[in-house]
């Protein structure tokens, strides 16, 4: 099998990412949820997208302990995923000021998960934010407002649930698929890599 270069694999990943964190897929799981007062589709779709933007950063630090390799791929991956998103301007700009104030956070707690009970209140709380309850991600496991000793509750079960299987299954089958697939590291010739965000 001829070697991949990271474009290419980013190209895989980011048609396989926006099949599975589809607007399509939103609208099927959350058809039935009403959105808090003032927070728009656009905003539920951009926290959505924020998710997929999650499970990629997931699976590529999984796949990969290296982070020059895993950053190569998810800023390819970036370019492309608003054309299979199908974002609008609108909606484009609402998922990067998600990703800039939630990501970093959401991976640490999504890291720090142990256990299912523990994955679900993750799932529930990015639910929540999906459709305008700002909660914020615990970046310890204990999932819990110290201040107050308030424990957070699960309060759509069957919806954090799916996602969470959505969100696992992409993940492992990346992961999968970047252990298998043979890349050539080398570096881009008269191509450039620096883009982002």
């Amino acid at each position: 099998m001829p070697k991949l270069t990271p474009e290419h694999v980013a190209g895989i990943i980011a048609e396989r990412l926006g099949q599975v964190f589809s607007c399509s897929q939103f609208i099927t799981l959350f058809e039935d949820r009403e959105l808090s007062s003032g927070w728009t589709l656009g905003d539920a779709l951009a926290a959505w997208f924020s998710l997929g933007n999650l499970a990629l950063v997931v699976a590529l630090c999984e796949a990969f302990n290296d982070e020059a390799k895993s950053s190569l791929i998810i800023r390819f991956c970036q370019i492309l995923l608003p054309k299979h998103w199908g974002m609008s301007d609108e909606i484009c700009a609402k998922f990067r000021v998600v990703i800039e104030r939630t990501e970093t956070s959401a991976f640490a707690s999504f890291n720090a998960c142990k256990d299912g009970s523990e994955l679900l209140v993750f799932f529930s709380r990015y639910v929540g934010r999906m459709l305008g309850t700002s909660l914020p991600f615990a970046e310890h496991i204990a999932f819990e407002d110290e201040p107050s000793h308030v424990r957070y509750q699960v309060t759509d079960p069957i919806l954090a649930a799916s996602v969470c299987r959505l969100f696992v299954k992409f993940c492992t089958e990346t992961r999968e698929f970047l252990e298998q697939a043979p890349i050539d590291w080398s570096p881009p010739k008269g191509i450039e890599v620096n883009r982002g965000w």
